[in-house]
């Protein structure tokens, strides 16, 4: 049995042959390249997005910069309220001075140098004392901040919402502070007004911390040794006792580390 075709037919026949060969060199050739164009554009999401981290990485540490210069000047600022780190032998002088500018008479004079920076408890009924209370019974620590707390950081330093004044107060330890006490005890007879001029200095002198102070009446007049010293009472001297701290900056408690380039890209 034959079968005539007619041109429709013949038309119809060739153009399912065109299509299969379209067909066929998708398959072969084209294809792959489709998939080598999806690979590319995912390689170019993921460079993407790493180049969006490293701006975002540099608009944040611009920042943090300009943050840490602020407190770089409130820090220079605070110093200024301390003496400078010095040795025994100028506590000495310092203190000395003090009494004896005063026509006073200074002696059993006990220095004690700190080696450490000077940690303080926050004050017993403050709120830090009843956070930091309430840490010890939870059992809680303060850790390292995670990436969500250092973004809302950096967005509030962007916004400038973020609060030099107030972050200052949410440090716990004054370990770093680089301020050192010399504990003093000193010992001064003289006129009871001079004494109270004396302490008065003592008091307005911010660099000093006193800690506890008494006077007492003289036990013998004339010349006495005391403390291995020959001096002069009179009946109108009383006696001194002070418990003081000289607080002290070292200058160079702070360090700027130096990032090499490797870790500058690493970062």
């Amino acid at each position: 049995m034959t079968t005539n075709m007619t041109e429709r037919d013949k038309k119809l026949l060739y153009m399912l042959g065109y299509i299969v060969i379209i067909f066929s060199f998708v398959i072969i050739a084209i294809r792959p390249t489709f998939r080598r164009i999806r690979e590319t554009n995912k390689q170019i999401e993921t460079e993407q997005a790493t180049h969006d981290m490293i701006e975002q990485k540099i608009s944040r540490k611009a920042l943090v910069n300009e943050y840490k210069d602020k407190i770089q000047e409130k820090v220079d600022l605070y110093a200024t309220r301390y003496y400078p780190k010095m040795e025994s032998t100028k506590v000495d002088e310092l203190l000395t001075g003090y009494v004896l500018s005063r026509g006073l008479k200074a002696v059993n004079l006990f220095i004690d140098m700190p080696n450490d920076p000077i940690s303080l408890p926050p004050y017993q009924f403050s709120e830090e004392a009843a956070r930091q209370a309430e840490q010890e019974v939870s059992g809680t620590e303060v850790g390292t901040p995670d990436e969500a707390q250092i973004e809302a950081f950096t967005q509030g330093l962007a916004s400038g919402s973020v609060d030099l004044e107030q972050n200052s107060n949410l440090v716990t330890d004054t370990a770093l502070s680089g301020v050192y006490a010399a504990s003093v005890n000193l010992t001064a007879y003289g006129k009871e007004s001079q004494l109270k001029d004396l302490m008065d200095q003592l008091f307005k002198d911010q660099s000093l911390r006193v800690i506890s102070y008494g006077y007492s009446t003289v036990d013998s007049l004339g010349f006495s040794y005391v403390d291995g010293q020959l001096v002069e009472l009179t009946e109108n001297d009383r006696q001194l006792d002070v418990n003081l701290q000289v607080l002290m900056y070292d200058a160079d408690a702070y360090v700027e580390p130096e990032i090499s380039q490797e870790q500058e890209a690493e970062e």
